[in-house]
């Protein structure tokens, strides 16, 4: 017996052997408008970050820009002001309200200064704070919260960085944020 051709039974199609696979495919419109899902759930998820991460870099920025401020002002004030004045009868003192001609220290009219930011800038505040306030100090002066209490550790090891976190309040999340202000 003489063999030609030898006949190969055909497999059997491609739904008998994956029928998940079938499944799917035949559900094209389905499993395209899943990806799309997917990918657009990931863009929006990745553009909410990105955002987050630049309103937190701005405020972060507005801060040093204004602690910069305040230090250039009162660097500004203690050179033009208060050494023209300090050989002179002027009194330069911390309690200059109760001495007629009398101008404040530094330090005290970098405080009246963060003050007036408070009642003019809606949310924002700027202080002097040491552990060590002066006697005249004492009830606004100090360490008052946990925050104040970590950075002033945190800019005693690193004078030269500032100190930052963000904590929620009872009116949202905010930012806080020290830097170290040597006596000058």
């Amino acid at each position: 017996m003489k063999v030609d051709s030898i006949r190969v039974p055909e497999p059997p199609p491609l739904s008998k052997q994956l029928p998940l696979i079938d499944y799917w495919l035949s559900r094209t419109t389905i499993v395209v408008a899943a990806v799309f899902v997917i990918v657009f759930m990931s863009i929006a998820f990745y553009v909410a970050q990105l955002q987050a991460d630049l309103n937190r870099s701005a405020v972060i920025e507005r801060a040093a820009n204004l602690s910069e401020a305040v230090a250039a002002f009162r660097t500004l004030y203690t050179s033009e002001v208060v050494q023209r004045l300090k050989d002179s009868e002027v009194l330069i003192t911390h309690d200059y309200k109760e001495h007629a001609g009398a101008i404040p220290l530094p330090a005290t009219l970098s405080m009246q200064l963060g003050k007036q930011f408070a009642s003019s800038i809606e949310g924002l505040n700027a202080r002097l704070y040491s552990p060590y306030p002066f006697p005249w100090r004492r009830a606004e002066g100090g360490l008052k919260s946990d925050f104040d209490v970590a950075a002033w550790l945190a800019l005693n090891n690193e004078p030269d960085k500032p100190y930052y976190r963000v904590e929620l309040s009872s009116t949202g999340l905010q930012l806080r944020y020290a830097v170290a202000d040597r006596l000058r």
